[in-house]
C-alpha cells in the first residue's frame, strides 16, 4: 500500500535515515502509481525535495531523482501510464547489446566492448 511506504519514509526521514527513506520513497510513488493516488505521488515528491535540498552528494541525487520521478509521472496517474516510460524520459535510456566475451551491456551502436575490447564483426 501507498501509505504504508509512505508513513515509512516520512518516519525513516524524522529519525535521520535519508538513505531508508529514499527507498521507502520510490515504493511507495510506485504503489501510489499503481493504484492512482496522485495525492501520495504529491506527497513523495515533497518528501524527496526536502531531502535532496537537507542532504548531500549521492543521496541529494537520488532524492532529486525520486523528485523528478514523481512530478513526471503526476501526468499518468491514473491514465495507465506505465511507470517505465517516465523512467525512459528521466534516464534517457539507450538500448544496449550484452558483450559475446565479458557479458557487459553496452550500447548497440558500439563496435569495440570498453570493458574487455572485444571488437564486434562488420555487419
Amino acid at each position: 500500500m501507498p501509505a504504508d511506504y509512505l508513513a515509512r519514509a516520512h518516519s525513516q526521514w524524522g529519525d535521520g535515515n535519508a538513505k531508508g527513506a529514499i527507498g521507502s520513497g520510490w515504493d511507495a510513488a510506485n504503489d501510489a502509481m499503481v493504484a492512482g493516488d496522485r495525492a501520495a505521488v504529491e506527497d513523495v515528491a515533497r518528501l524527496a525535495a526536502d531531502i535532496a535540498t537537507a542532504t548531500d552528494g549521492k543521496l541529494s541525487e537520488e532524492a532529486a531523482r525520486l523528485s523528478s520521478y514523481c512530478r513526471l509521472s503526476l501526468d499518468g496517474v491514473g491514465t495507465g501510464v506505465q511507470a517505465s516510460s517516465v523512467v525512459g524520459r528521466m534516464f534517457g535510456r539507450r538500448k544496449t547489446k550484452k558483450c559475446p566475451d565479458c557479458a557487459e551491456k553496452i550500447s548497440v551502436e558500439a563496435k569495440v566492448c570498453p570493458h574487455c575490447r572485444y571488437r564486434f564483426p562488420v555487419q
